[in-house]
């Protein structure tokens, strides 16, 4: 006797039609089961981004569809619409203890037993080769000459040509007794940690230094969009007193505080001030908060520490508004000692005076004032983008004692830039200031126009 209750009823006339396919399964269903009809694949996952509005979704939230259609392609696998024939199940498999990075292997000239040598880091990419050599150029003008200056580049995919470059720019008037050029092979790393604003995926590279860096006891790390007008010796031998880095406070930050400036949608645009104390769980309402572009680092204490791969898994299962800057903040909360902000001065900070307390303009004045460290943060504030940018005049006398002035100069100087861009600058703050002002129930609807008139800012 045949048992009929194991095989799949029949649809007759009369009965209710059997709901469609979405067609996001069908898409992965014809490519699972090797349908060979592309047209049928296209068309459907049109429809899908024709109906779908991501615009104010995150990189990670818009994978929700993906993720839908690998939970409904098990739904579907189990109903009656599934093939019962040319079907393969195989058991799952685990994989473990797998290397994905490339491992980061030193010169095998690289040593240490130089005496009074000075070890300072920065990163970059093949975008940011002219402000590299900018910043190379003003390390050395000030480098006391009887120390060594121990040069190393987190490279994030510097081509070769341009390495040689950078490498004989160097050496003019410094010969190799005095000082060495190393460049580390990064780019490999974090490229599936999400970035956003203007950040890339180099400014993750400090927080390995530990591990790229394993025999220096020291290190000096200075982002590549600043200009040294100081020894950095003084700076290299500050005594940390216990702590695991040196860093200055950040101006921009308080002012933020004060103003009640909200975070990035993606981590529920809180307020300045919340978001430090309960997102990243800072004591004193992150009063303490530092700015990363300019760190002292005891590397010996931060290997100790063992915070690296803590951090990195946190950036790649949470999203930060100001990515490795509030990691490093959040793991080494009152262990940082704190240094005289002219050794990081933030180009743009009159442009927050009115939310700085009494003694911190008087400070932010002295700073502009005789700087030893020009941090050109912000997008705006960059001179290669906005020739209106304070204090720019520092970072184009060093760009031309490189290859790449006439680049950036000509590329700066076009008709339209000179004529539009104090009107672009001013129609981007206004926008900004009152986006930042908008109560965030009347923001959420909007991110998505917003996202759009930024990309034309």
């Amino acid at each position: 006797m045949t048992d009929h209750s194991k095989q799949p009823r029949q649809h007759v006339r009369g009965d209710p039609e059997p709901a469609p396919i979405p067609a996001i399964i069908l898409n992965q269903i014809t490519i699972i089961l090797g349908i060979p009809n592309d047209s049928f694949r296209t068309e459907n996952s049109l429809e899908v981004e024709r109906r779908a509005e991501l615009t104010n979704y995150s990189a990670q939230a818009r994978q929700i569809y993906v993720y839908l259609g690998e939970r409904l392609l098990n739904v579907f696998t189990a109903s009656s619409h599934m093939p019962t024939q040319g079907v393969i199940q195989r058991a799952r498999c685990f994989f473990e203890n797998t290397k994905t990075e490339k491992e980061i292997m030193l010169p095998q000239s690289f040593s240490l037993s130089i005496p009074n040598t000075v070890s300072i880091v920065t990163s970059a990419d093949e975008n940011f080769v002219p402000h590299l050599a900018a910043l190379l150029e003003s390390i050395k003008a000030s480098f006391n000459s009887e120390r060594f200056l121990d040069m190393i580049v987190l490279d994030g995919g510097i081509s070769p040509l341009k390495k040689n470059l950078l490498q004989s720019q160097f050496h003019i008037d410094l010969p190799q007794s005095k000082a060495r050029l190393t460049f580390l092979d990064c780019q490999h790393m974090y490229r599936d940690i999400n970035t956003h604003m203007h950040f890339s995926s180099t400014t993750f590279y400090r927080l390995s230094l530990g591990k790229l860096l394993p025999h220096h006891r020291r290190a000096l790390y200075i982002d590549c969009d600043t200009i040294v007008l100081a020894d950095l010796c003084l700076l290299y031998d500050t005594p940390l007193d216990g702590a695991i880095i040196a860093a200055t406070p950040d101006l921009i930050m308080k002012n933020f505080v004060s103003a009640g400036i909200q975070s990035i949608q993606e981590t529920g645009a809180m307020p300045a001030r919340q978001y430090l104390s309960e997102y990243l769980k800072l004591k004193n309402n992150g009063d303490n908060y530092f700015q990363a572009g300019v760190i002292l680092f005891d590397l010996e204490a931060f290997r100790a520490s063992n915070i690296t791969d803590t951090a990195i898994k946190d950036l790649r299962n949470r999203c930060y508004w100001f990515l490795d800057q509030d990691i490093l903040n959040k793991y080494l909360e009152n262990r940082v000692k704190m240094i005289d902000t002219s050794w990081n001065c933030v180009n743009s900070i009159n442009e927050i005076f009115p939310h700085l307390s009494a003694n911190w303009r008087a400070k932010a004045v002295e700073d502009l004032n005789n700087p030893k460290i020009v941090h050109y943060a912000g997008y705006e504030a960059k001179p290669w983008n906005n020739h209106n940018a304070p204090l720019s005049f520092f970072y184009w006398f060093f760009l031309r004692k490189t290859f790449w002035y006439e680049t950036i100069f000509h590329k700066n100087s076009s008709s339209r830039y000179i004529t539009s861009s104090f009107h672009h600058n001013l129609l981007r703050r206004t926008l900004t200031h009152g986006w930042r002002i908008m109560p965030h129930i009347m923001r959420r609807p909007l991110t998505g126009i917003a996202k759009r008139i930024k990309c034309f800012l």
